[in-house]
């Protein structure tokens, strides 16, 4: 059963890349607002600078929170901003792939947080046991 476990791994850890980008992308029905104004905005302030037209709630304004969260959706954003520049210029991808890749972070984000909690699962109790049930 180890063999198993071991051989499916990467297989595993695919699907749910797969499951989550589904689930990020194409689920629209909730969102929290707090999501945006707490993270993404100030990232994007942080990408772009103060002139980008971030929304900043009183919270940040005040430096009242951590930057660390946001600095992550801030290299996203960038990284993203990076890769559209080298696109060809009649093609203008550059909102979608803005748009797309904090969602395609979180999405990884997920997927890696799913995976570990199975593999600590097959740690504590086994291979052999329902904690792996999804991995053939």
């Amino acid at each position: 059963m180890e063999a198993r476990n071991e051989q499916n791994r990467t297989a595993v850890l695919l699907r749910l890349l797969v499951i989550r980008a589904f689930n990020a992308y194409w689920v629209t029905t909730f969102f929290q607002p707090d999501e945006y104004f707490q993270a993404l905005e100030p990232a994007w302030q942080m990408a772009f600078g103060p002139g980008a037209g971030a929304w900043l709630t009183w919270e940040w304004q005040h430096q009242l929170r951590s930057s660390l969260h946001p600095a992550l959706f801030a290299a996203v954003y960038w990284l993203a901003d990076q890769g559209a520049r080298l696109l060809p210029v009649w093609l203008d991808a550059r909102p979608i792939l803005l748009a797309a890749a904090p969602k395609a972070a979180q999405a990884a984000f997920a997927a890696a947080g799913d995976w570990c909690t199975w593999q600590l699962a097959v740690r504590l109790f086994g291979p052999d046991t329902s904690a792996s049930w999804f991995a053939p």
